[in-house]
Parts: C-alpha cells; sequence; structure tokens
C-alpha cells in the first residue's frame, strides 16, 4: 500500500488527460479489442472496478497510444493500493519492453504521448515496485528496463 500523497501526485499527472474512445481506445478491430472496448467505455480511469481491471490485466498491449495515457494510471493505482489486483506482473512486463521492441513504431507512438511529469509517474511506480514487491526480484531486467525507458527525458 501506497501513502495518500503519490496516489494524488499521480492522478494529478494524468488529469488532463483526455478519455479516448473507440479505434482510439484500441486500435485493431478484432473480437478482443471490441470486448476491451466495450468493457472500458463503461468507466472512466478513476471508476474502474477491481474486477473488471483484474478482467483485463493482460490488456494494455491492445490500447492504442492514448489509451495507455488515459488507462495506466488505472492500473498503476490498482498495483499501489489492492492486493487482490492480479496485473502487477504485466504491468512492469509492459512498462519495460526489450531493446528490439523499443525500436518499434509501435513503441514509439506510445511514448511520445506522455509528457514529463507522467513519465515521473510511471518511473516512480517502477521504484516502487522495485522496493516494495516481494516478487521484484524475478524482474531485474525489466525494471532496468523501464528505469531507462521511462527516465528519460523528453
Amino acid at each position: 500500500m501506497v501513502d495518500a500523497e503519490r496516489l494524488e501526485r499521480l492522478w494529478a499527472a494524468f488529469s488532463g488527460v483526455q478519455r479516448p474512445a473507440g479505434l482510439a481506445l484500441a486500435p485493431h478491430q478484432c473480437d478482443e479489442c471490441d470486448m476491451v472496448r466495450r468493457l472500458l467505455e463503461l468507466h472512466t480511469n478513476r471508476t474502474l472496478p477491481i474486477k473488471t481491471l483484474n478482467w483485463l490485466h493482460d490488456s494494455l498491449p491492445l490500447l492504442g497510444p492514448e489509451g495507455l495515457r488515459y488507462w495506466l494510471p488505472a492500473y498503476i493505482a490498482a498495483a499501489y493500493t489492492d492486493p487482490d489486483f492480479r496485473g502487477v506482473d504485466l504491468l512492469i512486463f509492459h512498462l519495460g519492453p526489450s531493446a528490439k521492441e523499443l525500436g518499434e513504431q509501435y513503441w514509439r507512438e506510445r511514448l511520445a504521448v506522455f509528457d514529463a511529469p507522467q513519465r515521473e509517474q510511471v518511473l516512480g511506480f517502477v521504484d516502487w515496485f522495485a522496493t516494495n514487491d516481494e516478487d521484484a526480484s524475478g524482474y531485474e531486467a525489466e525494471i532496468a528496463r523501464a528505469r531507462a525507458l521511462w527516465g528519460r527525458a523528453d
């Protein structure tokens, strides 16, 4: 669990992000992405129930750049506050892509939408995970990659 101030900083950094809809949320057109869009369009990033978030714990790669920017704080807040959140490991894995993945347009487009305060909050989460999660020792490579990636200046 984290203190309220950390959560306030997280939400403040993402407060101006507009909620994307339709293909801006999840651009691929398939049954799985259709389901993700339908489920997420029922909520805001601050009202997403943990049951739905757990159902979508592995859906971050399906989100478009604006979808990731809008929904990522919900995943981070759940990791901070809810011991029943099932997606912490996949969240860390997603935040620390391999060097090969980083060369792809997919990641260049995703990272381009995050501003410095938002990147700082993502990096803060990675640092928190590295020092507070009992499973962090199994994710050293992902943690190192995420720190390098999200710690970069704009």
